[in-house]
C-alpha cells in the first residue's frame, strides 16, 4: 500500500486535494503545511508519495525532494511559471489547474513505477546475497584446503577474479567446483 502525504502552504489547497484523492479512492497518509512537516512525515514511511506546492514558508519543493527519503516519490502541483523558477531535478510536475482524472492517472503512473522499482531491487538484493554466500563458501573452503586466512581466501578470489576477467561469484562458484564441492549446499 502507498502512502500519500499531501503538502500545501495553504490548509485548503491541501484538504481540496484531498478530497479529491478520497473520492478517487486514495487513502491520504497525512496533511502537511510546511516543508519540515512534510519530510518528517515522509521518513516515517516505507514508500509513498508527496503531492505538494511549489513554495514554502520555510523551503521550496527543490530543497524538499533533496531531504526526502529515497523510498518517497513527488509529484508538484503548480503553475508553469512558478515550476520554472522552483522546479527540480527528479520531480514530477502536473500544471495548475489540474483536472482530478489526469492527477488520478498520474499517481497510478507513479505507483507502478515504484513498484517496478522496489521489485527489482528486491531481486537485486536477493541476488546479492546469493552472491555473497558463494563467495564466503569458496572463501572458507579455500581457508581450509589451503590452510588460508580469511583475508588471503578472499584476496585469492579476487585475483582470481581479476586475472579470469569474471566478477566474484562466478570465479568463487569455478573454484569451489574445481575443488568438488556444490555451491548449491
Amino acid at each position: 500500500m502507498f502512502s500519500i502525504i499531501v503538502a500545501f502552504p495553504k490548509i485548503e489547497d491541501a484538504n481540496r486535494i484531498k478530497s479529491m484523492l478520497t473520492r478517487s479512492g486514495f487513502q491520504v497518509y497525512c496533511v502537511c503545511t510546511n516543508g519540515a512537516m512534510a519530510i518528517q512525515t515522509a521518513e516515517e514511511l516505507d514508500n509513498g508519495i508527496l503531492i505538494s506546492g511549489c513554495k514554502f514558508h520555510d523551503m521550496t519543493c527543490r530543497e524538499i525532494k533533496e531531504n526526502l527519503p529515497i523510498q518517497i516519490s513527488m509529484l508538484v502541483l503548480a503553475s508553469k511559471r512558478v515550476w520554472e523558477v522552483y522546479g527540480g531535478d527528479n520531480i514530477f510536475f502536473l500544471e495548475m489547474p489540474i483536472k482530478a482524472h489526469d492527477l488520478i492517472n498520474t499517481l497510478n503512473m507513479m505507483i507502478q513505477v515504484s513498484e517496478k522499482y522496489r521489485k527489482k531491487r528486491k531481486i537485486n538484493k536477493n541476488n546479492n546475497s546469493d552472491k555473497n554466500k558463494i563467495i564466503l563458501k569458496a572463501k572458507i573452503a579455500l581457508m581450509e584446503k589451503n590452510n588460508l586466512s580469511e583475508e588471503e581466501a578472499y584476496r585469492y578470489i579476487q585475483k582470481s577474479s581479476m586475472d579470469s576477467g569474471n566478477n566474484m561469484s562466478d570465479t568463487a562458484a569455478m573454484l569451489l567446483s574445481l575443488m568438488g564441492f556444490s555451491n548449491h549446499q
